[in-house]
């Protein structure tokens, strides 16, 4: 799926991605290099806002714990790339047999151009060997642009919860 860019082009740190150009995202493995921008998205105003846990993280906790995951075989990160600029990250997380919770970030500059839907469409079938059947995420309910990017990615409501006490839409989409 090819990302449209709107008529204008967007700057994205210091260069112009022009309307003209259709972009195909693919994806990465996540490194510790990725540490500084993961950690930027983390600490964007929105995402904060729409984080179940909102506080600000320092660089040193951040770097600390995308250490810790890239070595879990639980869990992958993977970023998701438009050209040669790095716009999105996810990460899967084992919860159950063949069950992984689903968390994405995308770039400020890139939100609003589909591709967190893109993103969630293409996401691995397998972390660490293990293959997945069922893919589990949990939305704030008010985070309008997350629930639509996972609807159209094929995710279906299944619950609501209190997680860190805050309602939470449980949604989930299944593979088999």
């Amino acid at each position: 799926m090819a990302l449209p860019l709107p008529n204008q082009g967007f700057r994205a740190r210091g260069f112009m991605i022009h309307s003209t150009r259709r972009l195909r995202p693919r994806w990465i493995a996540a490194s510790k290099a990725d540490g500084t921008l993961i950690w930027r998205w983390r600490n964007d105003p929105e995402a904060r806002r729409q984080s179940f846990s909102q506080a600000r993280f320092g660089l040193r906790h951040s770097m600390e714990w995308l250490g810790e995951k890239l070595l879990d075989p639980r869990c992958a990160i993977l970023m998701a790339v438009v050209g040669r600029r790095k716009l999105g990250q996810a990460r899967l997380e084992l919860i159950a047999p063949a069950a992984a919770q689903v968390s994405i970030s995308v770039a400020p500059q890139a939100r609003g151009r589909g591709l967190g839907t893109w993103m969630l469409s293409h996401l691995p079938r397998s972390v660490g060997g293990k293959p997945i059947r069922r893919y589990v995420a949990e939305i704030k309910p008010g985070n309008v642009a997350s629930v639509v990017a996972f609807v159209k990615a094929g995710f279906e409501f299944s619950a609501r919860r209190r997680r860190r006490g805050e309602e939470a839409c449980v949604l989930e989409k299944s593979l088999t």
